[in-house]
């Protein structure tokens, strides 16, 4: 059975083949790829929060996780794209 840590890895390794410049994880939505300004969604399950926040604590030094935890993510903040929005 796939976890959800290895479909995120698989949705980077599908963005990097796209050559998309994003890509959108949204909870209960489809994943979905920006490929050459154009949005594009993902067939498959819906993304589970879960994977997201999976994803965060990947993406941020450990050090920073629990100062981090309650950011609130504003333009110019130091990770700006990993979050869960909502």
């Amino acid at each position: 059975m796939q976890t959800e840590t290895d479909r995120i890895l698989g949705l980077l390794a599908q963005m990097d083949e796209r050559a998309a410049s994003d890509l959108f994880l949204t909870e209960g939505k489809r994943p979905a790829f920006r490929v050459h300004g154009q949005v594009l969604n993902e067939a498959g399950p819906p993304t589970a929060r879960a994977a997201i926040e999976a994803l965060q604590r990947s993406c941020r030094p450990a050090c920073r996780t629990a100062s981090m935890a309650a950011a609130t993510w504003t333009r110019g903040s130091p990770w700006p794209m990993v979050g869960v929005f909502g």
